[in-house]
C-alpha cells in the first residue's frame, strides 16, 4: 500500500476555498437544523472548516464532499451541545457550592465562593474534551468507561486527561500560593 501523499498548503487552501464557496450554505443549514443557536452557528461552522482542512491535507480524495461535510457538521453540532451541557452542569454545581448555608460561618462561605470562581476560571482554560471529561469524572461522578463511551474516545485518553487536569490544578494551586506569599 502506497503512503498517502500530503498536499501542499496552497493546494489545501484552494480546495478548502472551493468547498466553502460551494457548500457553506448546506453546512450552516445542517448546523442550524441540529438546534445550535443562531449566534453560535458561525463558530461551529469554523470548527467544521478546520476539520475539513485537516482532512484535505492528509487524504487523497473525499468521494462526496457535501455528504462528508454534512456529517462533520452534525457531529460538530453534537459536540457543541455536549460541551454546553457539561458547562451548564458545572455552573449549576458551582452555583450551589457558592450558596451560603443558614448559620454558616461567613468566612467559610466566602472561601467556598472564591474557590468555585477560581476553579471555573482554571477549567475554562482547558481544551473542551479535557474540561468535559474532568467535569463528568470529578463533579458528576461518572466512570472512565461512561465518559469514554459518551465522548467516543478511548478510556486511556479519558484517564490521561483526568490525570493531567488534576496535575494542572495542583500546579495552579502551588503557583497561586507562591504568588500570595510575595
Amino acid at each position: 500500500m502506497a503512503p498517502k501523499r500530503r498536499r501542499s498548503g496552497e493546494e489545501v487552501s484552494n480546495i478548502l476555498a472551493g468547498w466553502i464557496k460551494e457548500y457553506e450554505r448546506p453546512v450552516l443549514n445542517a448546523i442550524g437544523a441540529k438546534g445550535v443557536p443562531r449566534y453560535e452557528i458561525q463558530g461551529v461552522a469554523t470548527d467544521v472548516w478546520i476539520k475539513a482542512e485537516k482532512q484535505i491535507a492528509t487524504e487523497e480524495d473525499v468521494p462526496n464532499p457535501l455528504a462528508w461535510l454534512i456529517l462533520v457538521a452534525q457531529r460538530t453540532a453534537f459536540d457543541y451541545f455536549r460541551e454546553e451541557q457539561a458547562q451548564s452542569r458545572l455552573k449549576q454545581r458551582l452555583r450551589a457550592f457558592r450558596q451560603v448555608e443558614v448559620g454558616e460561618d461567613p468566612a467559610i462561605a466566602c472561601e467556598r465562593k472564591d474557590l468555585a470562581e477560581w476553579l471555573t476560571a482554571k477549567l475554562n482554560c482547558l481544551p473542551v474534551l479535557r474540561r468535559t471529561a474532568f467535569v463528568w469524572r470529578y463533579i458528576e461522578g461518572w466512570t472512565v468507561k461512561e465518559i469514554a463511551r459518551e465522548l467516543d474516545q478511548p478510556e486511556s485518553n479519558v484517564s490521561r486527561w483526568s490525570r493531567e487536569t488534576m496535575d494542572y490544578l495542583r500546579k495552579a494551586i502551588k503557583d497561586d500560593k507562591r504568588r500570595a506569599k510575595l
